[in-house]
């Protein structure tokens, strides 16, 4: 191949030299460029087209009319075309990419894109999508709009030298009503600004769009009613818009009627979270009450943190053996305190973190204790427990009512449960037997008795057709047992042993705090402590669902507002506002 690069190099030399062996002439704005017909057409379907046919006048004539650009930018394209290089900055890339995108020559156009990818900053990535989007370059503009998504905030809006207010319309609108959870976006009130900022700008022009960018992407019921009453309504108050004030003073409503959150605002784009982080739920053991609490989680390099989340309500007292699930945004806590005969053991509360309000849900019919509550296809399911072990009970949240559904085939309570595609699965507790219920057919069917024959607390999920089951003796062992059970062949599986936590000899016992599933593997959190625990170290290991291959990650959590109370139950894994949380 040397040879084929010494060639164009010496017909480089004879374009530099403006040699009369070149044979044809390029007409600019400012000047006059000489090349070579077969060198242009190897790069430019432009000149392949252009010299394909007899009939087409500049090849007859051996001259193309190019004065829309200048000689500095053909210049630079023929580089390329010669030698592969070309010298591209911030100030000159999109002249010398709108001039290879009319020409196609496909190397230039790719090579300019991927420099604009790679130079993306506060102060250019408007200008850079403007000119993206006006030559029709789908892929890029798309990478463009993924860099500004990630990086949007009032602080990044308002430091990019005025390219935000740049941005398009039918962008804007996108970016501000979309679905995703944008990283850096913590509350519906930030993008209320974010709109006001983009119309304040040009307002006598953009007055036409302050309806249609306020109603469709703010979804104002999400707002704090202190930012909502003090601040969105003046401002819309202003604008005599019946559509926006009816959406605020909808939002209004909202906050003030906690008991219509489900009935008459469920399952509406403008009350679904969509700023949110991860974050644990659990009760813990606080002498004779407890109290529900959030535990924001987030990692940051290789550690992974688990801290007090800022706004927890702590208003209502849960009783001990309660059950907790989450459904639709929402945390119900049910049951519990069966130690006396009280009407508390069937109450229902329902808690929604979108403005920290409790609204008490109607009551379950069976008093429950130690048992299961999952949600399944848009209702809850409470399962066995103590004073009730075979009974089942269907929650409707939206009618608020509690249904009577088929009985289990074992009694059950102190076992755990999960959902596989559109069925129930129970394990472990009374029996250790593992059944599944269907609420096409409203039947219970028992896959296998004794398997988990204990009476110790557990956790379990699942993957594909495969549960698996944590178990552990909190008297005695201080390992964590994983079992698997094959949903398709109704079989167990070889369990997997994680190892010890730490020394029963001491007086060391292990508590399995949650599994869930994290970037496809199966996260096990596990604390261990003393025998009068004022706080626990805490263990991560994980499987991977494929090989079934466990590691050990360590005592990774880190506590920073608080410390983790040494006895979770029923700790579950949801998604809070991210107002919530402070800054990490």
């Amino acid at each position: 191949m040397a040879h084929v690069v010494d060639d164009l190099a010496s017909l480089n030399v004879q374009r530099s030299n403006q040699s009369e062996l070149c044979d044809v002439e390029l007409k600019m704005a400012d000047g006059i460029l000489h090349c070579h017909k077969s060198v242009l057409v190897t790069c430019s379907k432009y000149f392949e087209a252009m010299f394909s046919h007899d009939a087409m006048i500049e090849n007859v004539e051996d001259k193309v009319d190019l004065s829309q650009f200048t000689t500095d930018v053909m210049d630079s394209l023929l580089n390329f075309i010669y030698t592969g290089d070309m010298q591209l900055s911030i100030d000159n890339v999109c002249e010398r990419l709108a001039a290879a995108r009319y020409l196609q020559i496909d190397g230039v156009v790719e090579t300019s894109c991927k420099f604009i990818i790679e130079s993306l900053l506060p102060a250019n990535y408007a200008d850079f999508l403007n000119e993206i989007s006006r030559l029709s370059l789908r892929d890029t503009e798309l990478q463009i709009q993924k860099y500004i998504e990630s990086q949007m905030c009032l602080e990044f809006a308002a430091d990019s030298e005025g390219q935000y207010i740049k941005l398009p319309f039918d962008y804007l609108r996108q970016l501000l009503g979309t679905d995703n959870n944008l990283p850096h976006i913590k509350s519906e009130y930030e993008i209320f600004k974010l709109a006001i900022m983009w119309l304040n700008a040009d307002l006598d022009t953009r007055r036409e769009h302050t309806g249609q960018l306020l109603c469709e992407c703010v979804r104002y019921p999400l707002i704090p009613l202190t930012d909502l009453t003090n601040h969105v309504l003046p401002y819309v108050s202003s604008k005599k818009d019946s559509n926006l004030m009816k959406a605020v003073t909808d939002a209004q409503t909202y906050h003030q009627r906690p008991d219509l959150h489900v009935s008459q605002y469920g399952g509406l784009r403008s009350t679904t979270l969509r700023f949110y982080t991860d974050a644990f739920i659990g009760l813990p053991q606080t002498g004779s009450s407890r109290f529900l609490q959030i535990w924001h989680h987030f990692e940051m390099g290789h550690t992974v943190y688990l801290r007090e989340a800022i706004a927890t309500s702590n208003t209502r007292v849960i009783p001990p053996g309660a059950a907790i699930a989450e459904m639709d945004g929402f945390i119900y806590v049910a049951g519990g305190d069966c130690t006396r005969v009280s009407p508390r053991v069937r109450v229902v509360q329902r808690y929604n973190p979108r403005n920290n309000t409790w609204s008490v849900c109607q009551s379950m019919t069976h008093r429950r204790h130690s048992f299961s509550l999952t949600s399944l296809d848009g209702k809850l399911y409470a399962v066995g427990g103590k004073k009730s072990p075979m009974t089942v009970e269907c929650y409707d949240a939206k009618e608020d009512k509690w249904t009577e559904v088929a009985s289990v085939v074992q009694p059950v309570y102190g076992h755990r449960a999960t959902t596989v595609g559109d069925k129930l699965y129970i394990a472990g507790g009374k029996h250790g037997s593992i059944q599944c219920y269907d609420p096409a057919i409203n039947k219970w069917e028992c896959l296998a008795e004794e398997c988990l024959a204990t009476m110790n607390l557990l956790e379990m999920c699942s993957i594909g057709s495969i549960l698996y089951v944590g178990t552990w003796k909190t008297d005695e062992d201080t390992a964590v047992t994983i079992h698997r059970f094959s949903l398709e062949k109704y079989e167990s599986l070889t369990p997997l042993q994680l190892g010890l936590y730490g020394d029963s000899t001491k007086g060391e016992l292990v508590c399995l705090i949650s599994m869930y599933l994290e970037k496809n593997m199966i996260r096990i959190i596990s604390s261990v402590t003393d025998s009068c625990p004022t706080s626990s170290s805490c263990y991560i290991d994980e499987i991977d669902p494929v090989t079934h291959r466990h590691r050990r990650r360590g005592n990774r959590y880190v506590h920073i507002s608080a410390q983790l109370p040494a006895i979770f139950f029923h700790m579950r894994r949801v998604k809070i506002p991210k107002f919530m949380v402070d800054d990490e």
